[in-house]
């Protein structure tokens, strides 16, 4: 509110935030772009999206880039997922891949299933994947199991589940 005026911002700004938008974004936002383009932003950004975001999105990409991935982009993505897919991918693909992965995706996830596995199989993944799957859920599986394991494994799992609920369950018990 101390950039703007506070009738410009209640009636303006406020109305078009999701939840979960830090003070982070704000200064980000102000940091990179012009009050008409913070605005578009806002309207565009997906629930619970940290600062780091769009530093990592300014920084890499052109405002128009910018603005067609937050318009694909689910909530809650940290900024590892952005420098994780920017390190491997070019913007079509890193723009095809947000719009497949779930809400709270890990950028550690998305390193492992780079490191692993193609573009192809990744893409088949991402879609079968729930909400805030854990990275190390990612990374016990890539290890343990084949491709065709992971896309099972990954397609019945509940969302948020933690590596650690798996790794219990797995020295318990043993299935196929």
């Amino acid at each position: 509110t101390r950039r703007y005026t506070s009738n410009k911002v209640v009636t303006e700004l406020i109305p078009v935030m999701k939840a979960g938008i830090d003070s982070m974004v704000i200064g980000s936002l102000t940091r990179y772009y012009d009050y008409g383009t913070i605005k578009d932003f806002l309207s565009l950004m997906p629930p619970f999206t940290p600062g780091k975001v769009i530093d990592s999105l300014a920084q890499e990409f052109t405002r128009d880039q910018v603005k067609e991935i937050l318009q694909v982009m689910k909530a809650g993505m940290d900024h590892t997922v952005i420098d994780s897919l920017n390190r491997y991918y070019e913007y079509e693909t890193v723009k095809d891949f947000l719009s497949l992965m779930p809400p709270f995706t890990s950028g550690n996830s998305i390193n492992t299933l780079a490191k692993v596995y193609d573009r192809s199989q990744i893409k088949e993944l991402l879609p079968v994947m729930k909400a805030g799957v854990g990275d190390s859920v990612i990374e016990g599986s890539t290890s343990r199991f084949t491709y065709e394991q992971v896309k099972a494994f990954l397609s019945i799992l509940p969302p948020f589940t933690s590596g650690r609920a798996i790794d219990s369950l797995t020295r318990r018990y043993t299935s196929n």
